[in-house]
């Protein structure tokens, strides 16, 4: 009987830690919103500050930056899809993409830039703060 005490003890505690898994998105939108700020030191002539908003738009998530501008993402886990866009600048094809990529408590920004045959790439941490 006491082996069977000891058992059923066992099972529960086992049951219990299986049980009170984070059944929570730590990544949904809804989490990861509210406001980022660092340092974009892309340019290390230049590093300038940078803050973005994150806001959740269903299973997306907004990302307004500095300009006002706003991007919309779609999130797989805690890695955002990635943003590709092209642009013709003075007769020079430029494509740039874009992704996130997050923690509880930073986002990492990757940036890459593909530009006359050179692509240079970045990745800035931003803390949420």
């Amino acid at each position: 009987m006491k082996n069977i005490l000891k058992l059923f003890i066992l099972s529960s505690f086992c049951f219990a830690i299986i049980s009170c898994g984070n059944d929570d998105d730590s990544c949904s939108p809804a989490m990861l919103a509210g406001t980022y700020t660092g340092v974009n030191d892309c340019d290390p002539s230049d590093p300038m500050d940078m803050t973005i908003t994150v806001s959740a738009n269903g299973d997306q998530i907004d990302i307004t930056g500095d300009d006002g501008s706003v991007s919309t993402f779609t999130m797989n886990d805690c890695q955002s899809e990635t943003l590709t866009e092209s642009f013709d600048f003075f007769g020079i094809q430029i494509e740039t993409s874009t992704n996130f990529a997050f923690t509880e408590t930073a986002v990492t920004f990757n940036l890459e830039t593909t530009a006359a045959g050179t692509t240079e790439t970045c990745s800035i941490v931003l803390t949420k703060q």
